[in-house]
């Protein structure tokens, strides 16, 4: 499974970003993943060898939205922070 991560740091390279995410996945024992960031790109992609921890990911840390592609009103939820950016 594919998570698209929006709001990373242009000048974050992989392995700042692979770093940040890993104690937190470790935290919910989530050990089989990949991230993947391209210099200059405002996103990254972490790759889930299991849906199921994929779906853990997005049930702790997603944003859902409507069916209208709008976000809705913020829920209560964990943010994540990285180098002073909301993901």
């Amino acid at each position: 499974m594919e998570v698209f991560v929006r709001g990373v740091p242009e000048r974050a390279s992989e392995k700042q970003t692979t770093n940040f995410f890993l104690p937190i996945l470790n935290e919910h024992s989530i050990e089989n993943w990949h991230c993947q960031k391209r210099k200059w790109k405002r996103f990254a992609t972490l790759t889930f060898l299991s849906s199921k921890d994929g779906d853990r990911f997005l049930n702790l840390y997603g944003q859902m939205k409507n069916g209208l592609g709008h976000n809705p009103p913020p829920l209560s939820r964990t943010n994540l922070t990285f180098q002073g950016n909301e993901l």
